[in-house]
């Protein structure tokens, strides 16, 4: 029956790795019998076989100085160098991998001859990567692109084709649960104004604080939306109107309160409607707008409810 140490020294052969085990600073054993390729490429010694292989190539010697730091202070460093070809003395070429390893306590070089043909395979894996690669760029730029169709570029919120989707897909959730449901819309006061008088750049300063300050004071539960020019609505799902008022008025008292740089202070104006079970969206979004529309009337900068 074969030993440990021969059926192990069979299956490096077998998979034609030979392995060099470290018992000292630069000091190697050779662990089992090592294949063929490896006394062809690292010639023998009168006293057994090449336990000094770095010196037979300038890639090898840089590896061992790199393992030999990677099994003194456990740095990973380059504790795999990357495939290579070796030259026999016949002038055979071989690409061959090596690698620097703990193994149960055991510190280990690994040598493993890739076969002749390892650089067609390689040079196919290669290009693989590069089109993977290309495949995950193209697919995150159409993630991106779709982000940006659904997001309204200069205020960061969700645009008013997003909205009429949500909308939908919040009253039906109201009638398949018998939740509340309201929906805020939000007019600033008094814009083509600014725009006439300090420019559209001023303008757009504004909308952007605007969506700034929506962003960041909406509850997460919340569908902040820019709905087009100066106006904008919140859908806010499981919120009744008294609640979706008080919304409004908190968000309607820290826009008055905005600063902003040489330009003047602004006020909105907001209107409210609360869902009414079976109501479709257009009659729902009529009320909310009729509401808004009332608080112009009445002298602008507050909330009225339908």
């Amino acid at each position: 029956m074969a030993t440990y140490e021969e059926l192990a020294a069979a299956i490096l052969d077998e998979m034609a790795v030979a392995v060099l085990r470290r018992i000292g600073p630069e000091a190697y054993v050779m662990a089992g019998k090592p294949p063929d390729f490896y006394d062809e490429f690292f010639p023998p010694s009168e006293s057994g076989h090449c336990l000094t292989p770095w010196k037979h190539t300038e890639d090898l010697e840089s590896f061992f100085c790199e393992a030999e730091d990677f099994f003194k202070h456990g740095s990973l460093g380059s504790h795999l160098r990357p495939p290579w070809s070796v030259t026999s003395v016949s002038g055979k070429p071989l690409p061959i991998a090596v690698r620097a390893m703990n193994v149960l306590e055991q510190q280990i070089i690994i040598f493993h001859a890739l076969g002749p043909e390892y650089p067609v395979k390689r040079c196919i894996l290669e290009r693989t990567r590069r089109n993977l690669l290309e495949q995950r760029r193209l697919h995150k730029d159409l993630r991106e692109y779709k982000k940006r169709s659904r997001t309204d570029f200069l205020t960061g919120l969700h645009n008013k084709a997003v909205f009429n989707e949500i909308l939908h897909d919040c009253i039906h959730w109201a009638r398949l649960n018998s939740t509340p449901l309201s929906l805020i819309f939000f007019d600033i006061d008094g814009f083509k104004a600014v725009n006439d008088i300090y420019g559209h750049l001023a303008g757009d300063v504004v909308l952007a604080e605007i969506g700034r300050l929506f962003r960041s004071q909406v509850r997460i539960s919340d569908f902040p939306c820019r709905y087009g020019g100066e106006e904008f609505a919140v859908i806010t799902p499981e919120t009744d109107k008294c609640q979706a008022m008080q919304l409004a008025e908190k968000l309607r008292e820290n826009i008055a309160g905005l600063k902003f740089k040489n330009l003047p202070g602004v006020t909105v104006s907001a209107g409210v409607s609360g869902y009414i079970p079976c109501e479709d969206a257009d009659s729902f979004m009529d009320r909310a707008d009729k509401a808004l529309y009332e608080a112009k009337r009445k002298g602008k900068n507050r909330v009225c409810v339908k």
